[in-house]
């Protein structure tokens, strides 16, 4: 017969620490499965375990760094993108969107992330056994090294193109800014709407550039229409008056999210867009013509009646699609795309528009 105890007689279990850490893989009991040096390596990078572990003078991987924005902490960051290059031996470069201004962080020797990062965590050496927390005794504090200004505008969105220095900036009042990272001039600005204003633009980037060079970005937000900008254009037509060389149409909600991707041969590669809305809706995007015709008013004059012809598939997510992101299983694979919005997330083939698996 099982025999009952009361609340009284129960022992109270407390919080766990490194101190009460056993691991499994060092019992003494059993010693055919013990596995030390995955002991070792949990305890050198995470410090959780027995001190004597421990690499002494050298510094781990587990180290916190808290990141101060232009605004002081007073407006929230909306946004965070890194430079898709970088220099050997240095992190990449950083910008942070918040409020009115972009905040840059540099990689370089001298930027201020890079002295954080390589600054030694300062530790007591003692033989002793001791709790030790994941991040440190403090954090360390990074200003940006140079921050961009929006004009007193909203940023909500930026992309570094793969060259490291032009970001690509989003305003809420449906300006795209192209500026220069280590100047922080702005070269060029895109206005949705013209000077009347225009809807946020919640997701910005650079497609692929081709043999015949050409700089393209695209522009998608709250008014459901997804631009693609040039920025080797026509240079007479400067700020309200610089028209986008195509204007995609179909969403009937807010886009929040947009990706790019390139698939196919070396000398035959395409690019797509994917764009996600609140319209519940995932939307493939063919930019066949736009990055390979010499003349983007001829490619504008086939297309315009017709736009619906760029669209090659339609995917209902079944919830307001929040954010998009691409794999690439292999060079040969046709990528995957995962939206995320509502409590689902789902895997796409993007070319056949159908769902692969769903995540709830």
């Amino acid at each position: 017969m099982t025999t009952f105890k009361s609340s009284s007689e129960l022992k109270t279990l407390n919080a766990p620490t490194t101190k009460s850490i056993t691991f499994a893989t060092s019992s003494k009991s059993n010693p055919t499965e013990s596995l030390p040096a995955e002991q070792r390596w949990w305890t050198q990078k995470f410090h959780l375990g027995p001190t004597k572990y421990i690499t002494k003078n050298k510094s781990t991987s587990s180290t916190s760094t808290t990141f101060q924005t232009p605004s002081g902490g007073s407006a929230i960051i909306s946004h965070v993108s890194f430079a898709p290059n970088t220099i050997k031996g240095y992190p990449y470069q950083m910008a942070i969107v918040s409020g009115p201004r972009v905040g840059l962080y540099g990689g370089t020797q001298t930027s201020s992330l890079f002295r954080a990062l390589a600054r030694p965590n300062k530790r007591g050496n003692t033989n002793a056994e001791e709790e030790i927390t994941l991040f440190g005794e403090s954090d360390k504090s990074v200003k940006p090294d140079r921050s961009v200004s929006t004009g007193g505008q909203p940023a909500h969105c930026s992309s570094y193109h793969h060259d490291g220095r032009l970001l690509a900036v989003g305003c809420e009042n449906g300006y795209i800014k192209i500026c220069d990272s280590q100047s922080r001039a702005t070269l060029r600005t895109f206005a949705t709407h013209g000077t009347r204003g225009g809807f946020t633009v919640r997701s910005t980037g650079w497609i692929p550039e081709t043999k015949t060079k050409k700089r393209m970005v695209w522009s998608a937000g709250d008014d459901a229409v997804l631009r693609i900008w040039d920025l080797s254009g026509d240079m007479l037509g400067m700020g309200d008056n610089v028209t986008p060389a195509i204007s995609l149409k179909g969403h009937g909600d807010a886009i929040r999210s947009c990706v790019c991707y390139t698939y196919g041969e070396k000398n035959d590669e395409k690019s797509f867009l994917v764009t996600g809305s609140y319209d519940h809706t995932v939307r493939l995007w063919d930019l066949e013509g736009l990055t390979k015709s010499s003349d983007l008013k001829d490619t504008n004059a086939m297309h315009d009646n017709d736009e619906s012809e760029r669209c090659m598939s339609v995917m209902n997510h079944g919830a307001p699609v929040e954010t998009l992101l691409v794999v690439h299983p292999s060079k040969k694979d046709v990528p995957i795309i995962i939206s995320a919005g509502g409590t689902t997330i789902k895997l796409w083939n993007p070319s056949l528009g159908t769902c692969l698996s769903t995540i709830q």
